[in-house]
């Protein structure tokens, strides 16, 4: 996911139980072996995983569909609020433009940006 390496904080983040190994770290594949209330799990993160294996390639088609379907959800709420307020695709510039759109366009509508913002 964007040219990221390391992997072992947010796995740590996640499995805050866990121990976790790190196998192989670098720009192809990062592996991690974890020990899991005495379950030993291994987890890869590779470049390119989705062109190679059908079902890393099936999960990327559906998760792409998903979020297509909730920023579609996300726009036709915020414009039933504020029909003035330009659709966002969800990415990180327009996403902030979108933001700031929301806080000038809906100055009274409570938010806290972690609730709109992908953290992982």
């Amino acid at each position: 996911q964007g040219g990221r390496i390391r992997y072992d904080q947010e796995l740590f983040r996640l499995f805050p139980q866990a121990r976790l190994a790190v196998i192989r770290q670098d720009e192809k594949i990062s592996s991690y072996e974890m020990l899991i209330q005495n379950k030993q799990v291994r987890v890869h993160f590779s470049a390119g995983a989705d062109e190679r294996y059908w079902p890393v390639c099936l999960a990327s088609m559906i998760s792409k569909y998903i979020r297509e379907v909730v920023m579609y959800s996300q726009n036709a709420y915020f414009l039933d609020l504020c029909q003035s307020l330009r659709p966002t695709a969800g990415y990180w510039q327009d996403g902030q433009r979108f933001l700031r759109d929301l806080s000038e366009k809906l100055p009274d509508f409570a938010f806290e940006p972690h609730q709109l913002i992908r953290t992982l």
